[in-house]
């Protein structure tokens, strides 16, 4: 599922409590958004940072064993 921006789906709720949970909370907010989304999914934080992770094994490997260069 992707959103209207191009990017990952993610939770939706305030960027605030999206960042409270990520910092108090970090391996519970993953896994219930790796259940609820997937692989891939978009966090929207205060001050208008957004940040997609990813827990595709072979995205990760991909990135991993990239060009330095390019990354």
């Amino acid at each position: 599922m992707k959103q209207s921006t191009g990017l990952p789906a993610g939770p939706n709720g305030p960027a605030i409590k999206q960042l409270y949970d990520c910092i108090y909370r970090p391996l519970q907010t993953l896994k219930r958004c790796a259940k609820l989304y997937g692989h891939w999914l978009t966090f929207r934080f205060p001050r208008g940072v957004t940040i997609v992770f990813t827990s595709d094994p072979d995205a990760i490997r991909e990135i991993f064993a990239g060009d330095p260069e390019v990354l």
